[in-house]
Parts: C-alpha cells; sequence; structure tokens
C-alpha cells in the first residue's frame, strides 16, 4: 500500500506524488464518511494512524518522528470526518546477550509507560489538529507481544493480556484486537487448545463478564501491585490483581 504510514527506504514517490500522501488519504476518508453517513448516518467510520511512540532520546527517533508527521496531517486535513483512529501497537523489551528474548518483568512493568507516551502524544495531536469538541476514539488493532521473540514463561502473556487489556478499557479504547489466532497465543495451531493469551482473556471475562459490566476506580499501595476492578450487572464486584 502505497499510503502505508511507514517509511521505506526511498520516500521518493511520495514526495513528488501528492496522491501518496497522508492530507490526500484523509481527503479521501472525507468523502467516504459522507457517502456513508449519507445512507446510514450511525455508522462510524475510521483511519489509520500510525503508533505514536518513542521520545527524542530514541535511537530512532528520526522515524517516530516521520510517523509523527503523519498522524499530524492526517488528522489536520480530516479529523472533523472521523470518528475513531485505528493503531498498531506491538510492544517489546528484550533481555540483553541476544536480544532476542523477552524480558518479561520489565515488560510487565513498563507497558503502563509506553501506553502513556501514546496517549499523551494522541491527546496532544487532537487538541492541535481537531475540533475541541470532536476526539476521536482509539481502536488498538492490534495491542499485542510480536510473535517472534522467545517468551521463557507463558504465564508471562497471561498476565500481560489481562492487565493491559483491562488498562486499555478503562482509559476508554473503543476496541482491542490479538494480532493472529492460531499460533500458540491465543489458540494452538491444530485448534485443539487454547494459549496464554486466550487465559488472559478469560481472566479479563471473570472480573468484566456481561455486556454493561463498568471499570471502577481501583488503586494498589504496592508498586508491585496491579489491581483492575468492575461492578457487574449482576451486583457483584471483580477485582483482579497482578503481580509485576
Amino acid at each position: 500500500d502505497l499510503h502505508a504510514q511507514i517509511p521505506a527506504k526511498d520516500n521518493g514517490n511520495r514526495d513528488r506524488n501528492p496522491n501518496l500522501g497522508p492530507a490526500f488519504y484523509a481527503a479521501q476518508v472525507a468523502v467516504f464518511a459522507k457517502a456513508m453517513k449519507a445512507v446510514d448516518p450511525t455508522i462510524r467510520i475510521g483511519a489509520a494512524l500510525a503508533t505514536p511512540d518513542g521520545q527524542p532520546s530514541d535511537s530512532d527517533w528520526g522515524t517516530k518522528q516521520w510517523t509523527r508527521d503523519w498522524d499530524d496531517k492526517v488528522l489536520k486535513a480530516g479529523c472533523p470526518a472521523i470518528d475513531f483512529v485505528t493503531i498498531d501497537w506491538q510492544t517489546v523489551s528484550l533481555s540483553p546477550p541476544t536480544w532476542s528474548t523477552v524480558n518479561e518483568a520489565d515488560m510487565l512493568s513498563g507497558t503502563r509507560a509506553k501506553l502513556g507516551t501514546i496517549l499523551n502524544a494522541m491527546l496532544g495531536m487532537y487538541r492541535q489538529d481537531c475540533p475541541s469538541d470532536h476526539l476521536p476514539r482509539i481502536a488498538f488493532a492490534p495491542a499485542a507481544i510480536p510473535t517472534w521473540p522467545k517468551i521463557d514463561h507463558p504465564i508471562f502473556t497471561t498476565l500481560w493480556v489481562a492487565d493491559v487489556y483491562s488498562l486499555l478499557i478503562e482509559t476508554g479504547a473503543m476496541s482491542v484486537n490479538w494480532t493472529e489466532m492460531h499460533g500458540n497465543s491465543m489458540f494452538s495451531s491444530d485448534g485443539k487448545s487454547f494459549g496464554p493469551a486466550f487465559m488472559g482473556l478469560e481472566m479479563l471475562h471473570i472480573v468484566a463478564h456481561y455486556p454493561g459490566d463498568a471499570f471502577v476506580n481501583a488503586t494498589s499501595s504496592d508498586p508491585l501491585l496491579v489491581v483492575h476492578a468492575t461492578h457487574r450487572r449482576d451486583g457483584v464486584y471483580g477485582l483482579m490483581l497482578v503481580n509485576d
């Protein structure tokens, strides 16, 4: 896709052809949204943004600045027509010396800070590029751990999914998706058993069981203990504790 919001080895064609740029993409989204809502005013239209993560101190900050430039121009040109945005968030922290194994402790404790960076960047762009009364919701498609690094303890994936997906719901995410269904994380390759990511969703399903169940404020006095709480429609209070 020549409109993809990722840097290529040579962006010359995009630079020379404005029809491959973010402003043109946003304008087409607006045209599409107008046509769709003429038929069904309740339909919601989304646009793809790049994940605005990272800090100026990062070695790849130049690339990350490029992605933020894409987001800024898409929102500036089309925000009033956009009801939600989708971002691809696959986060990982690796352990030395091979840098091919997930640093599980760092991932459990550091994902919240990374998510905060993304949401703060999104809110900053919304304030700059969108009408004050229009803030598109965010859909994480996906929010996941990449499949290529080694994970020493499968239970880590279970805890990560339970904690992070609860957190994303609490922050108002429109939807949250996993990367793949078959491949031993959600389901086994043969489809005969559940994987660790599925069990993380099961933990979430226990505390938020029915449509309309609501997350409520909950805090922990221990920095190594994360807590999520819900008030379910059946009157039961759900409580999830995750050790960092």
